[in-house]
């Protein structure tokens, strides 16, 4: 029972890496514009948390348009319409077209 409580755990992680990677490839970057946590909470079926996922989303791109870091700005912007936006679950897709109004 243990190893299968292990390996459930892994696979839920391994989605999230694959998004990292898909974002990371394109903008060039070893690692995701946007914390794992945030990665999480936009997928996430409760709307409350894709909510606050966005707010948090918006108030990092306040601050790095203050710094004008115009390329990480544009980086989270891809990987939103990139790898949430169209995805096949529609949560993710909720929470990218939410993340992208945050925007």
């Amino acid at each position: 029972v243990g190893s299968v409580a292990s390996s459930l755990v892994p696979s839920t992680q391994n989605e999230n890496v694959s998004i990292v990677n898909n974002s990371g490839g394109n903008s060039g970057a070893s690692e995701s514009p946007l914390p794992p946590a945030i990665l999480r909470s936009l997928g996430d079926r409760s709307y409350d948390k894709r909510k606050n996922a966005a707010l948090e989303i918006e108030a990092l791109i306040k601050s790095l348009q203050e710094n004008t870091d115009t390329d990480r700005i544009c980086s989270v912007i891809a990987m939103l319409g990139q790898d949430f936006a169209t995805s096949t679950n529609a949560n993710h897709r909720k929470g990218g077209l939410i993340g992208l109004a945050a925007t």
